[in-house]
């Protein structure tokens, strides 16, 4: 096998990941058959950096904080960062402005037919939508993956507001104010803020836990929250759209096992925390190399975030009503960069040492003797 890759590249999903694949392979000379219906959600996509946004992505930078909050039982804890900084991105944006930079590319055809099953065969992989067949040699699968039943989930819902964040107090990002009806008993309920504009903020209600939450209860906490922070009743005027979304928070089931998982299916999120778009560009980074070599490219997060991701989720699993303080106690006790360094897993073991000594010792002890 020659080092170039012969032959179009087929990518299902076409959503972020998929989309940043595509324009990936195609600067690189691949010809590529992206699968899929057009991802038209609004999304909005966090994550901290030290260093500078990559493109396309830049682009479509909203918003950046160098200091975010935390409230729990009245009280408010601010985390400020001097090397990192919190980074909102307009993600329909950049979905978007990649199909239509995309679709002038030569080298790039768009099927926008749902698939209905991954079929293996000898020298290659069948792909079959409602409306025809097709077949690659090399397949990438990008849409979301299954949850076995013992995966926690983080379930949110958002609501896109025409309203001045100054309005609702908002100044920084809001991370977790734990000041709300809990959705369940099994879990931890927040909610978290962002203010992106002079008339355009974010408020979304989440949800850590095992047990799947209606989205309509997480959206009546996060009305009730901004009614009160408002001290006014919230009409469906006031927000001009909503974003749902449930992510798996530990193992992952590929919606096909005969394809490259690549994006959240192929372990970009981090477990503990839900963020995925640092972990989607590490693993844009490794096409390269499976260029040449036609390995699976294989993305994995430390061995200590790992081991702090295991020990979180039993905790999150088996002591769900000690997750509030451990939250809290980490926001409290290191400071911003620590913080962020550890969530994006560039702390390395001092980030790790810091973010243990800051929680609650009982639990997570029990945890790591339990796991």
């Amino acid at each position: 096998m020659s080092d170039r890759v012969d032959g179009k590249i087929g990518i299902i999903g076409a959503g972020v990941s998929g989309l940043l694949l595509s324009e990936k392979l195609i600067k690189a000379g691949c010809e590529v058959i992206l699968i899929g219906p057009s991802d038209e959600r609004p999304q909005t996509i966090c994550s901290w950096r030290s260093e500078k946004t990559p493109l396309p992505q830049l682009d479509h930078v909203i918003q950046s904080w160098k200091s975010w909050q935390m409230i729990h039982r009245g009280d408010v804890n601010v985390q400020h960062a001097v090397r990192y900084r919190y980074e909102a991105i307009d993600a329909l944006s950049l979905k978007k402005s990649l199909e239509t930079a995309l679709s002038k590319d030569s080298k790039f055809n768009r099927i926008k037919h749902k698939v209905s099953s991954v079929i293996p065969e000898t020298n290659a992989t069948q792909v079959c939508t409602d409306k025809d067949e097709y077949k690659f040699s090399f397949l990438f699968d990008t849409r979301p993956p299954k949850r076995p039943e013992d995966c926690c989930l983080q379930q949110f819902t958002g609501l896109y507001l025409n309203m001045s964040p100054e309005r609702l107090n908002i100044n920084q990002p809001i991370l977790m104010d734990f000041d709300v009806p809990q959705a369940t008993t099994d879990g931890v309920t927040f909610v978290y803020a962002l203010p992106l504009g002079e008339e355009n903020t974010l408020v979304e209600a989440t949800q850590f836990g095992m047990t799947e939450v209606a989205s309509d209860v997480l959206a009546n906490i996060g009305v009730k929250w901004i009614e009160k922070r408002h001290n006014n009743i919230l009409d469906k005027s006031s927000y001009s759209a909503k974003e749902n979304g449930l992510i798996p928070m530990g193992s992952i089931i590929p919606q096909s096992r005969h394809a490259i998982s690549f994006g959240v299916a192929g372990g970009a999120t981090r477990p503990a925390t839900g963020y995925a778009l640092r972990g989607i560009e590490s693993q844009l980074e490794l096409i390269t190399p499976w260029l040449k070599t036609k390995k699976a490219p294989a993305f994995k997060f430390s061995r200590t975030a790992t081991f702090m991701d295991s020990i979180f989720l039993g905790v999150l699993k088996n002591d769900p009503s000690v997750m509030k303080k451990v939250f809290w106690q980490m926001g409290q006790r290191i400071d911003g960069d620590l913080f962020a360094s550890f969530l994006c897993d560039e702390g390395g073991l001092r980030g790790a040492l810091s973010a243990a000594r800051a929680v609650p010792k009982k639990s997570f002890i029990r945890q790591a003797f339990r796991g």
